[in-house]
């Protein structure tokens, strides 16, 4: 009789959950915009493509292949390709449309620029409108046409493909490459790790974040029609690995912080004028930032990875007549360093000694080699302290980029220390 009971429980259990499951199936199908970026992000490859494709979102039907002089393949944007993206933090996603290159630019048109400038996300309009990055700001202050060929996801070696690429063509007098000391460090870690034939991760796409008994059966379906088919079972994979490293990463039991990401907390708050608290990087993203500034430490001279990238800047240079300079951008937490509280108190100094360290490198090679450099971080700094209230920040809380604010003023320091260059040139 008991087994009987048991029997029907299981059964009637077993109903529930198909039920539920479907349920789930449907409701995700018919309302994709209800899975997350940090979960789409965690799907299947081909299920988050087809997903990204309806909802508009940067994908690879969106993007082109460029081959690199080294047999790379680089994928950026196409020419006219929309993105959506959201305009400011906190408003509705809208899509934007890139120039007939690919990149964003308002315009286009004219065939030749004084000015080409290289970059990553930052430097591209990430949550700002084309005409709001500080590179065309740089135009507006400066008077000079300049053209934006920043893309995000890439590194300095990428900069170089691209202004091979695309930017040549433009016969700049000058060329600027704004190194982000955020990733663009890890981005030429990578760089060498692929040339080496080395995965700087060391962990696949889809790492399993179900207990190891059952992480067979769960390598078995992903790898099957119901991993790049189903949105319930990539909405619960993808949930179970976000869900485990909230857990680890808002814990607070006080163990030494180790130098695996997915220890390292990366929150803090700047401190507005009126003693209010302003919480930067909620989402405890961007640990490659922390996670490198702990693990270069104890090592002497981790930013080599820089050289062989700013010796073929120059070579360039030489070759197609132009003035190469290099800026540096200091991420947020070294902009806000006189008004920020971490979370975690640990990862503080390594950060501040991990910008300096990064900025007298770069300072160097490049007087070596006899490249304009720029850092304003100081002057940011300066900044900072009339720039710390939600809606005249200088970076947006969430995504720790320029806000519009802070693309106009850093234009206008980059202007400031480039007059003289940009008026002879």
């Amino acid at each position: 009789m008991k087994f009987l009971l048991f029997k029907g429980s299981l059964v009637r259990g077993v109903i529930i959950i198909i039920f539920l499951t479907l349920l789930l199936e449907g409701f995700l199908r018919f309302f994709p915009q209800i899975i997350s970026l940090p979960l789409l992000v965690r799907f299947h490859p081909e299920l988050r493509f087809q997903i990204a494709d309806r909802l508009g979102l940067p994908n690879i039907a969106s993007k082109r292949e460029v081959k690199t002089d080294e047999g790379r393949i680089l994928k950026v944007f196409r020419p006219f390709a929309k993105v959506l993206i959201t305009i400011h933090e906190g408003t509705s996603p809208t899509d934007i449309t890139m120039d007939e290159n690919g990149f964003c630019n308002p315009s286009a048109e004219q065939k030749n620029y004084d000015v080409v400038v290289l970059g990553d996300s930052v430097t591209w309009c990430t949550t700002v409108k084309a005409e709001e990055t500080w590179p065309y700001q740089l135009h507006e202050v400066s008077g000079k046409s300049v053209y934006n060929l920043g893309h995000p996801g890439f590194g300095i070696f990428e900069y170089l493909d691209l202004l091979k690429a695309f930017g040549l063509a433009k016969t700049p007098k000058v060329v600027i490459m704004g190194i982000y000391e955020g990733n663009d460090y890890q981005d030429a870690v990578n760089y060498h790790s692929a040339i080496a034939g080395v995965d700087p991760g060391g962990q696949s796409e889809w790492p399993c974040a179900l207990p190891e008994s059952i992480c067979p059966y769960y390598r078995m379906l992903k790898n099957s029609s119901v991993g790049n088919k189903s949105y319930s079972f990539n909405f619960f994979v993808a949930s179970t690995k976000y869900v485990k490293d909230w857990v680890i990463t808002n814990a607070k039991d006080g163990s030494a912080i180790a130098t695996n990401k997915s220890d390292l907390i990366f929150r803090y708050v700047v401190k507005g004028p009126d003693n209010s608290e302003i919480t930067f990087n909620p989402g405890n993203n961007s640990l490659d930032e922390p996670q490198n500034a702990l693990q270069v430490q104890s090592i002497e001279n981790p930013f080599y990875v820089y050289e062989e990238a700013l010796k073929r800047f120059k070579k360039l240079s030489e070759e197609k007549n132009f003035k190469p300079v290099i800026v540096y951008i200091p991420s947020a937490h070294i902009t806000y360093t006189d008004y920020i509280n971490f979370e975690d108190q640990r990862i503080n100094k390594p950060l501040i000694e991990f910008s300096l360290r990064q900025r007298m490198y770069l300072a160097k090679v490049a007087n070596d080699l006899k490249i304009t450099f720029v850092d304003p971080t100081k002057d940011l700094q300066k900044e900072a302290t009339t720039h710390r209230t939600l809606g005249n920040l200088l970076y947006f809380p969430k995504n720790m980029h320029f806000t519009p604010m802070g693309h106009r003023i850093f234009a206008e320091i980059v202007n400031k220390k480039l007059t003289s260059l940009l008026k002879t040139r």
